[in-house]
């Protein structure tokens, strides 16, 4: 019965591994758009943990995700990696991919264009069939465009799937937005919004404003307001997910985030859609020396 409601629960959406990764972007810009990928400069990680209480003293790990990417020697060209597991209830899900971005530079502003390929394993107990039926192929693109307090993506990191059982059918193409205010030397506010237009009409659109606080580059205090519209299956929600961030040093930063209705955008079932809350954790290392300035996307 347990692996039934998986089951109908994943083929309503693929929050549960894809989703997953893409749904932490406050935590990881790259999930959504491999034209990140070396945006950062020289190579660095982020590393996110999602924890669920469930009545003892031991959280339940619901996800692991890593992230790596950074700039090829002193070219325009950059590598990245992400790999995520997900667990909801015993089952598995993961996922891996390959990202590229290439850098187009001026004075004034900089173009970042990328691009990825990824494959997505399925469960086990959902196909007895051949064991590479179980994997599922998909590639994306996208575009970053950045100038000294702005910048604009637009992307689909999984526009294009091969595997007929793929689950990989939202194929969401994002537009984010975002502009960094100083207001003093020691407060900076960096507001953003995101709307995501879903390829399959089965599915529904998102619409997300984000801010975050910075006090004296060393603590962040922020949230993001999540609008979901309505589909066949889903009714129209929203949330809120707090985000509190603490600079270590300038390339080194632990964070933490709070989503408290994890399943409210692929369920309206009352026994399923209300499971406990999740927390975020993360730990971000980026190879940026002290008195460096931090690149943009990193305050966001």
């Amino acid at each position: 019965m347990k692996h039934l409601i998986y089951f109908l629960l994943l083929t309503s959406s693929f929050a549960f591994a894809q989703g997953g990764l893409q749904d932490q972007y406050q935590f990881n810009y790259l999930a959504i758009n491999p034209a990140f990928t070396g945006e950062r400069g020289n190579f660095g990680f982020t590393a996110q943990l999602g924890n669920q209480f469930n009545g003892t003293i031991a959280p339940n790990q619901v996800s692991q995700i890593f992230a790596l990417d950074g700039k090829v020697g002193s070219g325009n060209g950059a590598l990245g990696f992400q790999g995520y597991r997900i667990n909801q209830g015993g089952i598995y899900n993961s996922g891996l991919n390959l990202n590229y971005g290439h850098e187009i530079k001026s004075d004034n502003f900089s173009l970042r264009l990328g691009s990825d390929v990824g494959v997505f394993i399925l469960p086990n107990f959902i196909t007895n069939a051949d064991v590479l039926d179980r994997f599922s192929v998909y590639f994306g693109f996208g575009a970053l465009f950045q100038s000294q307090n702005f910048f604009a993506s637009i992307a689909s990191p999984t526009i294009i799937t091969f595997k007929k059982t793929s689950l990989l059918k939202e194929k969401p193409v994002t537009l984010l937005l975002g502009y960094s205010f100083s207001f003093a030397q020691n407060i900076q506010l960096n507001l953003s919004t995101l709307a995501s237009v879903p390829s399959d009409n089965n599915y529904s659109r998102k619409f997300h404003l984000n801010a975050k606080l910075w006090l004296s580059d060393k603590f962040g205090f922020g949230g993001s307001f999540r609008y979901l519209g309505n589909n066949s299956s889903v009714p129209a929600s929203s949330k809120f997910i707090p985000t509190v961030e603490y600079k270590i040093s300038s390339g080194s930063r632990l964070g933490l985030s709070y989503d408290s209705s994890p399943l409210s955008d692929i369920t309206n079932n009352p026994q399923y859609s209300n499971p406990n809350g999740i927390f975020q954790l993360l730990y971000r290392y980026d190879l940026i020396q002290d008195g460096q300035k931090t690149p943009l996307s990193n305050n966001f």
